[in-house]
């Protein structure tokens, strides 16, 4: 689940004869002229974030840019003021009315190439300090270039800090020491506690550079622990958060005073259970350190990057929740995990108050310590965001696996010829993702490492609206986790190849037919809901328009049931009207259909009521009988993706329509089959896979680990 640059990563077909034609004739422009397109009302300086769109869209493309701007971030560009070449007009018309000018071909149902954060930014919504994003993988590598970005909003823990020393070893008194209205390492650019003595001849000074913090104090006490490239020079130590661990993490703190810090001490400062968390944990050495072990591990800090990534530092590019905080977890090693101390991260980052999770984690095994774990940051209200694979294919990992979660998939663009100008259309779904029946949103990146941390921004840049309209006085409270995914359904822009772009090649196909009535939404297997749309999603917020909630807990995803054996399938879980605005009452339906993608017309309703406050529990009961036995007892037909798998699957819907007209909606799926040859009893749940997750143990205690697995 590597993540590589956007110009590396993109499929490459041949345009069809006409379009040929229209490129040639485009071809015939000459050099760029010096125009620069704007993105945003005010769009950021960071040079990665719109740097083709001041390029010459025929010409540049080809030498040097190649789409390798932020152009899932964008909305609707306005104006006519793509560069064009001396030979022609001044100025050019964005393509289509809103997309990026380096992708004259293309076309978009909404005008829009991107996912429009920058809709939310015009809209005041660039996320919140007080926005966190919990990022649980293989920790943290300060000592690695893709981590730049994000120093500045790297959370640290105030409540097991003390407050920053001014350069003559005084305390500032507070924690905001620079008075930008921010706390981050900034604040500790004088302390001479965690800076290092000047060299001989060298006055005192600080400096901010390339997303670094760096500099030497008259009577500095600690080397630097990390160095990455700053201003061309590769290996320049600066201070990093686990500079502020190794001064701090032993220490006692009492109301940001510095206590006793004896060598190896634990105090639990801010009393959640894990001593010394300044910054994150690390549940594979069970220490307040998450820095990785491995030096050369370029994964995690470029996606904690991804999701808070400085803007307008005149560096690299911009984070998709630009102005929240990001805290690493290390549940182990690398991307691949223990069950344990997954869920252990999982119950860490909720405790620690995140507005969501970006887990780019697959787990050795599966258990149902995991499920809990998920609904206990769940009813505290943390969206997450849990990869699935990038495989191409519909097997279920962890994010397609559990309740509450959305998985992290994605589009991009599909490129009609080997450079970014022949793109014709923007909502290509990955070859690098997932799909299947728990499909919920397509995002921006490529692979699932990328979307996962993507998709967990626009959960939190979506909380991050809530708030906003909770200061405005728009609505009462913050957002739950299901609120934050129906207000991002009802904004959505479905994604339907066949009919939107029918010229495009090679498109794995959407569902037209899933949608007849203003009732409930468009879903596919392969783009779930579609694309969010962060702008849209901000002005329903602010306005005050907050959907029902609908929520299926029970059967299980992908459970097991034998019509002939089992005549019933109970069907249990949550709604509710708005809790704002919501006229009064709420209606709902709850049905279900054969098939994983089956359309609107093919949905039989067992279950249908009205409410005026919210339902919790059995909501409804399918009654197997009504199955043909056709469906379920004949032998599998194959097994070929992308119907194979699917051939014995029973969708359930839940539909829930508040009396303002707003919708709220979920959906499941399950297995029906018959195998006469089958125990009876069997298969058995159990909670656990029979088989352990190996793990690495000293079990001599000679400093050398041995590998332990189940048999």
């Amino acid at each position: 689940m590597t993540r590589v640059a956007k110009s590396e990563r993109r499929r490459v077909a041949v345009l069809a004869a006409i379009a040929c034609a229209i490129l040639v004739a485009l071809l015939m422009a000459l050099a760029a002229a010096p125009a620069q397109a704007r993105v945003a009302k005010n769009p950021p300086n960071d040079p990665e974030f719109a740097k083709c769109e001041s390029m010459d869209p025929i010409t540049d493309s080809t030498t040097g840019c190649d789409d390798g701007d932020q152009w899932d971030l964008f909305g609707q560009q306005t104006g006519s003021d793509c560069p064009a070449s001396p030979a022609g007009p001044k100025i050019l018309p964005h393509p289509d009315n809103g997309l990026p000018c380096w992708s004259p071909l293309a076309r978009d149902p909404n005008h829009m190439a991107g996912l429009n954060f920058t809709g939310a930014w015009d809209q005041g919504n660039i996320g919140r300090p007080d926005v966190l994003v919990a990022y649980i993988e293989g920790g943290v590598n300060y000592s690695h270039n893709n981590i730049r970005d994000s120093l500045d909003n790297i959370y640290l823990n105030r409540r097991e800090l003390p407050y920053p020393e001014r350069a003559n070893g005084k305390s500032a008194g507070k924690y905001d020491a620079n008075g930008d209205g921010h706390f981050d390492i900034r604040d500790y650019a004088n302390d001479p506690r965690v800076n290092p003595p000047c060299p001989h001849g060298v006055t005192p000074f600080t400096k901010h550079e390339d997303g670094t913090q760096r500099g030497c104090a008259a009577h500095g006490q600690h080397a630097y622990l990390n160095a990455v490239t700053i201003g061309g020079q590769s290996k320049t130590p600066y201070l990093s958060p686990e500079d502020l661990i190794a001064v701090f993490g032993h220490c006692r703190i009492t109301h940001g005073q510095l206590g006793a810090c004896p060598p190896g001490g634990r105090f639990d400062n801010d009393g959640n259970g894990y001593p010394n968390d300044i910054s994150g944990w690390n549940f594979e050495r069970n220490n307040n350190d998450p820095q990785t072990e491995d030096t050369s591990y370029s994964h995690a800090p470029g996606l904690l990057s991804l999701i808070a990534g400085e803007a307008n530092n005149g560096f690299a590019g911009v984070g998709a929740c630009r102005d929240c905080r990001v805290v690493p977890i290390k549940q182990g090693p690398e991307c691949l995990g223990r069950t344990d101390k997954w869920g252990e991260s999982i119950l860490y980052a909720a405790d620690l108050g995140a507005t969501a999770i970006s887990s780019v984690v697959v787990g050795y095994a599966y258990s149902s310590f995991n499920q809990r774990a998920i609904d206990y940051a769940y009813r505290k209200g943390v969206a997450l965001s849990l990869d699935s694979n990038d495989f191409d294919s519909m097997d279920h990992t962890d994010g397609m696996l559990w309740n509450h979660v959305v998985p992290g998939n994605s589009l991009f663009e599909d490129k009609g010829g080997p450079a970014a100008n022949a793109t014709t259309w923007f909502r290509a779904r990955s070859n690098v993702t997932s799909y299947g029946t728990h499909n919920v949103f397509s995002g921006g990146e490529v692979t699932t490492s990328g979307a996962t941390p993507f998709m967990a921004s626009v959960l939190a840049m979506t909380q991050s609206a809530a708030l906003n309209a909770v200061d405005g006085h728009r609505i009462g409270s913050r957002l739950t986790p299901n609120e934050i995914k129906q207000v991002l359904m009802d904004t959505a822009q479905p994604v339907i190849p066949q009919t939107q772009s029918p010229t495009t090649s090679q498109q794995w196909p959407g569902n037209p037919n899933s949608l007849t009535d203003a009732d409930h939404h468009n879903w596919s297997t392969q783009y779930g809901y579609g694309r969010p749309d962060v702008g849209a999603a901000t002005k329903m917020i602010m306005a005050g328009k907050i959907p029902p909630t609908a929520d299926l807990i029970s059967p299980r995803w992908f459970q097991y049931f034998d019509p002939a054996r089992t005549r019933t399938i109970t069907v249990g879980g949550s709604l509710a009207p708005s809790r704002f605005h919501s006229g009064g009452s709420a209606t709902y339906t709850l049905e279900y259909a054969l098939g994983a993608d089956p359309a609107d017309s093919s949905f039989h309703a067992f279950a249908r009521g009205t409410v005026t406050h919210d339902k919790q529990g059995v909501l409804g009961t399918i009654d197997l009988s009504k199955i043909p036995s056709s469906f379920y007892s004949h032998r599998p037909n194959g097994t070929l993706q992308p119907d194979g798998p699917e051939q014995y699957t029973l969708t359930i819907r839940l539909r829930v329509k508040d009396a303002n007209g707003l919708r709220g909606e979920d959906r499941k799926t399950v297995g029906l089959h018959h195998d006469p040859s089958l125990q009876r009893g069997f298969p058995k749940y159990v909670g656990a896979e029979m088989g352990g997750a190996p793990s690495f143990v000293d079990l001599t205690g000679n400093h050398e680990l041995d590998l332990v697995f189940a048999t």
